[in-house]
């Protein structure tokens, strides 16, 4: 495949969504678009999420041959942007929540992301669910499970058990397969969390 037919954005930890709904062979234009998901029906472009730590989601909707990637950190899990996502889903393409396909990609494990008071207070007032999802450890110090925080709110958007998919696996603790933001103290690479229509 042609390198321009791969489409990545600048993820600034927002809750901003690129819709790409027209043919367009030059992508050029949209690699400078500051967003964290990108939603396309179109067929031969590849669109992709970069992560190193965040965890990946990619949703797909086989009827309408729709399909999103999400790139989710804490500021993104707190503002719900996987709810938004699916709503766009089904405002844009028409697309059943229940009817969507979802994968959640490997990310930092709870036991290695240690958080404070600010994103305890973002998540309570945002998508909630703090007390399912973390884990207090010291006085003003929480270990923060965003697999548990996505699952959750796939299910809160509408989508199946039977349809969701996570991997297990912590780039925090495998040197060997993945990059991780914070064990390699922010000099490191990232994973590429992608979906192509064909």
């Amino acid at each position: 495949m042609p390198p321009h037919l791969l489409l990545t954005v600048q993820q600034v930890h927002g809750s901003d969504i690129l819709i790409l709904n027209e043919a367009n062979p030059d992508l050029s234009h949209f690699l400078h678009i500051e967003c964290d998901a990108i939603i396309t029906n179109q067929p031969g472009i590849m669109i992709g999420i970069l992560v190193a730590d965040c965890y990946p989601v990619l949703l797909y909707a086989p009827e309408q041959k729709v399909g999103a990637a999400v790139h989710v950190g804490w500021r993104g899990a707190a503002a719900g942007l996987i709810g938004k996502t699916v709503q766009a889903l089904r405002d844009e393409f028409g697309c059943a929540p229940e009817s969507l396909r979802a994968a959640v990609g490997p990310g930092i494990g709870a036991h290695r992301y240690e958080v404070d008071r600010p994103v305890r207070d973002a998540f309570r007032t945002g998508s909630g669910h703090w007390e399912e999802i973390a884990g207090e450890v010291t006085l003003g110090k929480w270990q923060l499970d965003l697999r548990r925080s996505c699952q959750l709110q796939l299910a809160d958007a509408g989508l199946k058990a039977s349809n969701i998919e996570c991997a297990s696996e912590d780039t925090c603790c495998h040197r060997e397969l993945f990059f991780s933001y914070r064990r390699d103290n922010g000099q490191t690479g990232r994973q590429l969390g992608f979906l192509l229509l064909s």
